[in-house]
């Protein structure tokens, strides 16, 4: 099913429920204008030394980013800093900072950062003094970086991290990333995204209260009807089934949406908030029921060593590929959850989007019984 998100949305949705006041969710793509500044412009020297927004492809970084854009530092001639500035936070209670780091091991098998290299993401309210979120730190000579007072080891696989802090009275919140040393070629750290929400406690929820999961009705039914809660509302709320979407009352209730069904079919239903241009759903408002026999399973297999090439996507064309050869199909949804490309495609072949405007899209491939998703990028 096609969920629409942008890079964080795994972590919030799970953890807060709908934004209601979303001040930046910033997974660095390139070709959309900062939301933040730099202490010196960005520059990648070479595969080993840069600062900025970069990816695997042009740079000699293993993460588990490999196919969109981070924000990287390596081999720093200075101290530097990534900031955000200027939120405006007046009336809010608190503020929930989340954010996805990695960091590419070493080949020889020994870890790089000393003592002296540390990343902080720091905050402060009202032009204010910087106060530390995470702080990321060696612990010696060639040691792992770690969570200062947590303990949570970087590898390349990313971590992410959230923090609430409650804020009173205050008008203005700057957010600052701090990179201090990484000085040595391997000397390095990645940031996947970097998101701020206010209020946490006051966002509205939804959930879908029956039918239960997988259940499954017999031949001959016409409908089914889809009972869902809203506490609060959001800009706009949809339900997706299979690959159609509806739009739904957004004030709080309670609300029953009729399904048609037709013999032996499985359908997929999620229910979406659209929330300061972001799709955002929660834990409970999703699941899968079927008619007839249909295989009904909320589980899905992950296409084994799938990959998209190149993203964000250059000359109206890209090509996917897989550990498999058989065929696979292609569905491109766009931010809101209009299907605006269906295909067919074998590994390695090209598709083509020049009907298609710049901007973040979802893909969705099918392989067999596999399924994957990824953010696509058109530049």
């Amino acid at each position: 099913m096609k969920k629409n998100y942008l890079l964080l949305t795994l972590l919030l949705a799970s953890t807060l429920g709908f934004g209601q006041t979303i001040h930046v969710i910033d997974d660095f793509v390139t070709g959309e204008t900062p939301a933040y500044t730099t202490s010196t412009p960005e520059e990648i020297t070479n595969t080993t030394q840069y600062f900025g927004v970069t990816n695997e492809t042009e740079v000699d970084a293993v993460v588990d980013i490999e196919d969109h854009n981070f924000f990287g530092a390596r081999q720093l001639s200075s101290t530097e800093n990534l900031t955000y500035s200027g939120f405006d936070v007046t009336g809010e209670t608190n503020f929930t900072i989340a954010i996805g780091v990695a960091e590419d091991d070493a080949e020889d098998g020994l870890e790089d950062w000393d003592a002296e290299d540390t990343v902080s993401f720091q905050y402060r309210l009202d032009g204010g003094s910087w106060m530390d979120l995470f702080v990321f730190s060696g612990t010696g000579t060639n040691t792992a970086p770690h969570l200062v007072g947590e303990g949570t080891i970087l590898t390349d696989d990313v971590e992410e991290f959230m923090e609430t802090v409650e804020i009173s009275g205050n008008t203005t919140l700057d957010i600052r990333v701090l990179f201090e040393g990484l000085t040595e070629v391997d000397e390095d750290i990645a940031i996947e995204f970097i998101a701020v929400v206010s209020d946490i406690e006051d966002l509205p929820s939804i959930e879908i209260t029956s039918p239960e999961e997988e259940t499954n009705y017999p031949n001959e039914t016409t409908s089914v009807d889809i009972n869902y809660t809203v506490t609060g509302s959001a800009d706009e709320i949809f339900i997706y089934i299979n690959d159609e979407s509806y739009a739904l009352n957004t004030n709080a209730g309670d609300y029953t949406y009729t399904v048609p069904v037709s013999n032996d079919s499985t359908y997929e239903i999620e229910l979406v908030a659209l929330v300061d241009g972001y799709n955002i759903w929660g834990d409970d408002a999703t699941l899968i029921i079927g008619s007839g026999s249909p295989v009904l399973s909320s589980e899905t297999n992950q296409i084994e060593d799938f990959k998209v090439y190149p993203n964000p996507v250059k000359n109206n064309k890209f090509s996917i590929s897989s550990s498999s050869n058989e065929l696979k199909e292609i569905k491109l949804y766009n931010v809101l959850g209009k299907l605006v490309l269906s295909a067919t495609a074998k590994n390695n072949e090209f598709i083509n989007v020049d009907h298609l405007t710049s901007g973040v899209y979802v893909l969705k491939v099918v392989e067999g019984n596999n399924v994957s998703t990824k953010k696509l990028i058109i530049e």
